[in-house]
């Protein structure tokens, strides 16, 4: 059962992006804004590997801690998977970069195809990949005004 490097990080400018590569080819990366926590985890069986996390931000008025996402990869051979953010599937021949905008009322995931393959599991090769790509600029607060 292949597992995935797992890498988690927050950027000078407060990105978040939690990046996951298995050695067999299959990369998928996740970037949002929550500030909070982020927490992954794994649990497996003889036939798949199935790790999984969320993202929470604190609730002032609620005192409690807000679900703001979570989401699954299965993988039983490390070259292909299938991947669910909030139990919705996402083909992942159609992109492997989430860009997750939980800043409203409703969480935003817009799915970007870019080439993960070459990206190094590393803080400096995430963050660059991050910092370079301008689908996955962080969001702009809207100011009122005409």
């Amino acid at each position: 059962m292949p597992e995935p490097q797992v890498l988690t990080n927050r950027t000078q400018d407060g990105t978040h992006y939690t990046f996951l590569k298995w050695d067999e080819g299959s990369a998928i990366m996740l970037v949002d804004w929550c500030d909070g926590h982020h927490i992954s985890g794994s649990s497996g069986s003889f036939e798949f590997d199935q790790r999984k996390g969320d993202a929470q931000t604190w609730d002032e008025n609620a005192n409690e801690w807000k679900l703001e996402y979570k989401w699954q990869p299965e993988t039983a051979d490390g070259l292909t998977a299938t991947f669910t953010i909030n139990d919705v599937d996402y083909d992942l021949s159609e992109g492997a970069v989430f860009r997750i905008d939980a800043s409203g009322e409703e969480t935003v995931i817009t799915q970007v195809d870019r080439d993960l393959s070459k990206i190094p599991p590393d803080r400096n090769g995430c963050d660059y990949f991050v910092a370079t790509t301008v689908e996955l600029k962080q969001p702009t607060k809207s100011v009122g005004g005409n």
